[in-house]
């Protein structure tokens, strides 16, 4: 057995361990009790959430240095309360409790002998350099500090998130985070729910859905932390039926919160990424074999798919007719219906404010590359006017962000960034698809999925949307 594989079972199996597991719950929630409590009495409410949060870093640092690696997934992913949001502000950064968490589980597992290779390391610590680099000549080049600092610190939170992801695979905790995934993914949809009946607001955004003819509906849009997460489970569902790799009782539990978060987004993203995840299976590496086992099945995907659909549809709008929430329902299939499935339409798309608005982004972008190929503006860079304020020359979310992310990226890091960007974004991918493991291959294309939405849903730039 591998060092990997077995010091956490000795770190469980250790007397102190074990008494820690058995008084962890109950000293976390006396001590956080008494700290909300006294903070509580006091007449700061903000004090309140940072006196709660330094005693549970305390706590958990002392007590359970695991816990840092659910609690990433936790912070990072789950629909909450924007009351509970308890972002720190730092100068020109915002500290997020999940970069916190992150960052000290990279520390934890980093002290253990995991066996990493150069090729696991070195793309990142690559990407890494030209992110400072081009961190430090947006700040040469004039570019405002605060655009510039907020996207260095996604970027970095790219990496931090890559480093968390290798580090907990290598250390086998992986397989503890499919339990707290599943809580996340429950807990967030409850929530969705509650804050469409209540109103109450979470953290991400709840829109008025735009239809045909840029008609505003009843329906809304809730897009939250929780939204890709989400997107990637049915999408690796997809891949592991396609691929015939088993996890069923997994995917029970996962699947349907996570269909009706994706559901409830009104996204076609998710389109893009189950289309793109279905031909990365069947035909990545291209083999007869391959093509041979995973057509049949993408074939029966298809028509489930549509049938299961036609079912729910159709059983959902009979039972709730003539409730108000029979109304609310029929209001949201309707919109999931004219702006997800019919969203793709070329009638659809000729009429769509938000394609437009992505390509007068990237015709701005586009001039802005031409002018700076190699090396960029820097990041932070405001590429075009604001169109709200065009006489203005002040730079703003308008004028610094992007919904193309690539495009984004070589213009503020040239060619340098995109080639960097690549060897770290490629590498690992490669190493995937060529493995011959359909594991691997199946979490590559849920990867790569991701990737290509980044192309008009910048997750790097916008993680919590």
């Amino acid at each position: 057995m591998t060092t990997a594989e077995s010091e956490p079972a000795a770190l469980r199996s250790s007397p102190v361990h074990r008494i820690l597991d058995d008084v962890a719950v109950p000293i976390v929630t006396v001590v956080l009790a008494a700290c909300a409590t006294f903070a509580a009495a006091s007449s700061s409410p903000s004090l309140m959430k940072y006196t709660v949060a330094a005693v549970a870093i305390l706590v958990v640092t002392i007590v359970h240095p695991r816990w840092y690696v659910p609690l990433t997934i936790v912070f990072a992913f789950a629909s909450l309360p924007e009351a509970l949001h308890s972002a720190k502000n730092l100068g020109l950064f915002t500290v997020e409790p999940y970069e916190v968490t992150a960052l000290a589980s990279i520390i934890l597992l980093a002290r253990r002998r995991l066996g990493l290779k150069p090729i696991e390391v070195i793309p990142a610590v690559l990407f890494l350099g030209m992110i400072a680099a081009s961190a430090i000549h947006g700040a040469v080049n004039g570019n405002v500090p605060y655009w510039n600092a907020r996207g260095t610190q996604f970027l970095v939170d790219t990496v931090i998130g890559y480093l968390f992801a290798l580090l907990v695979v290598k250390s086998d905790m992986w397989k503890m985070l499919r339990r707290v995934s599943i809580v996340v993914l429950w807990g967030s949809a409850v929530m969705i729910v509650v804050s469409a009946a209540t109103g109450l607001v979470l953290q991400g955004r709840a829109d008025e859905v735009v239809t045909d003819n840029n008609a505003v509906s009843s329906g809304i849009r809730f897009i939250t932390s929780t939204q890709m997460p989400a997107s990637s489970i049915v999408c690796l569902a997809l891949a592991f039926f396609i691929l015939r790799l088993p996890s069923h009782r997994f995917f029970l539990a996962a699947l349907p919160p996570a269909l009706f978060i994706t559901f409830m987004a009104l996204s076609r993203n998710t389109l893009i990424a189950l289309a793109v995840t279905l031909a990365v299976c069947i035909i990545a590496p291209p083999t007869l074999t391959r093509l041979r086992r995973t057509l049949p099945r993408a074939a029966i995907v298809s028509a489930l798919t549509v049938t299961i659909l036609t079912v729910v549809v159709s059983a959902t709008v009979f039972l709730t007719s003539g409730t108000s929430a029979g109304g609310w329902i029929q209001a949201q299939i309707a919109d999931f219906q004219k702006r997800v499935l019919g969203g793709v339409t070329s009638q659809y798309l000729s009429q769509d404010t938000s394609l437009q608005a992505r390509l007068v982004e990237n015709s701005a972008l586009y001039r802005s590359i031409s002018e700076a190929p190699l090396i960029g503006h820097g990041t932070g860079f405001a590429y075009r006017f604001d169109p709200d304020f065009p006489s203005s020359n002040a730079a703003s979310h308008n004028t610094t962000y992007a919904h193309d992310f690539y495009l984004w990226w070589f213009s503020n890091a040239g060619l340098i960034g995109i080639v960097l960007l690549a060897i770290f974004v490629v590498t690992p991918l490669v190493r995937a698809l060529w493995s011959r493991s359909d594991l691997a291959i199946a979490v590559a294309a849920v990867a790569i999925s991701q990737l290509v939405i980044s192309v008009v849903a910048p997750l790097p730039e916008d993680p919590g949307n």
